[in-house]
């Protein structure tokens, strides 16, 4: 019988706990007050790339007889 009402104790007092921590988590304030502005001003270079059409030659593998794998 003592065992159940500490564990029921124990419970009340975790309820209660959450209860009280809930509340204050409700209470605290939505906004805040702006006190002062500054403005941030940074210059940022970006790497440009000039793009161009280029003709590639490929040329054809050699043909070898003594080549491995062949």
């Amino acid at each position: 019988m003592i065992k159940g009402v500490v564990i029921g104790s124990i419970a009340m007092v975790a309820i209660s706990a959450s209860g009280v921590t809930g509340y204050k988590m409700l209470n605290q304030p939505k906004s805040a007050e702006v006190l002062a502005v500054e403005e941030i001003k940074e210059k940022i270079k970006t790497p440009h790339k000039d793009c161009q059409d280029i003709q590639v030659q490929r040329r054809a593998p050699v043909q070898d007889v003594n080549r491995p794998g062949n």
